[in-house]
């Protein structure tokens, strides 16, 4: 008899403890959930009010995703944003598939609402030459490998060349992407030995080469470099860095 009672009495104790657990689940303040909220506004030129089309917007946040291009009236919306200040990055419309930099600032997105950040770009910020070839003798320096087969050439008056390349602060820089002629091929040309390397081990020579620099445009692997140059053939190659080539 005694055990049944003590098999009650902890049966009650249990009940009473979840009882007063949900009791007090009840009477607890419910914290309103975070919900995302979105970011609106356009971009246009402050000097004559026009809409720049194809401008790219980004958040940089948890779970924000994707550049947005802005549409024919400049206009941009950037969804799915959390509360607080945020950092958004705004892009010039290029051929190179991302521009020069019109902005990075920081905003702060309001609960409940939608909040609007317009964007007046000074004039010239977004200019970009058109695409050109230019046939001739160039001087640069060359990175060889998979990723980085980056050539970045010397300024050059004659063949209209400035440096950079292309104006504006630009994510992947403005270099070319080095391609041989068949003719050519990179294993058949005396490369130095004693060449410095970049932060990821690869060498960088200074090149004089015979060819073709294309752009601006998406060129090499996953489309980062804005240029391509074709080397038909080579006319020196080393490791001196002369005084007179300027790359920026």
């Amino acid at each position: 008899m005694s055990s049944v009672i003590r098999s009650d009495l902890a049966q009650l104790e249990l009940t009473s403890v979840v009882m007063l657990a949900s009791a007090l689940a009840l009477a607890a303040p419910r914290l309103p959930a975070q919900q995302p909220v979105s970011l609106t506004g356009t971009i246009t030129d402050s000097a004559t009010g026009k809409p720049v089309v194809g401008a790219l917007v980004a958040a940089a946040c948890d779970r924000c995703y994707g550049r947005h291009p802005t549409d024919s009236a400049g206009r941009y919306r950037l969804t799915g944003l959390p509360e607080g200040r945020v950092t958004i990055e705004a892009h010039c419309p290029s051929a190179t598939g991302l521009g020069g930099e019109i902005t990075t600032t920081r905003v702060v997105i309001a609960a409940g609402r939608e909040s609007t950040l317009d964007i007046r770009v000074p004039p010239g910020t977004c200019a970009e030459p058109a695409y050109v070839e230019r046939r001739g003798i160039f001087r640069g320096y060359y990175t060889p490998g998979f990723e980085a087969s980056g050539f970045i050439p010397c300024a050059d008056s004659t063949l209209g060349i400035t440096a950079p390349l292309l104006p504006g602060k630009r994510l992947f820089g403005t270099r070319a992407w080095a391609d041989f002629a068949p003719e050519v091929g990179r294993q058949h040309i005396d490369w130095p030995n004693d060449a410095p390397k970049d932060d990821y081990g690869n060498e960088t020579y200074f090149v004089v080469w015979r060819g073709v620099l294309k752009g601006p445009g998406q060129y090499g692997h996953m489309g980062v470099a804005a240029f391509s140059m074709v080397v038909d053939s080579v006319v020196s190659v080393g490791v001196r860095k002369p005084a007179d080539c300027r790359v920026r």
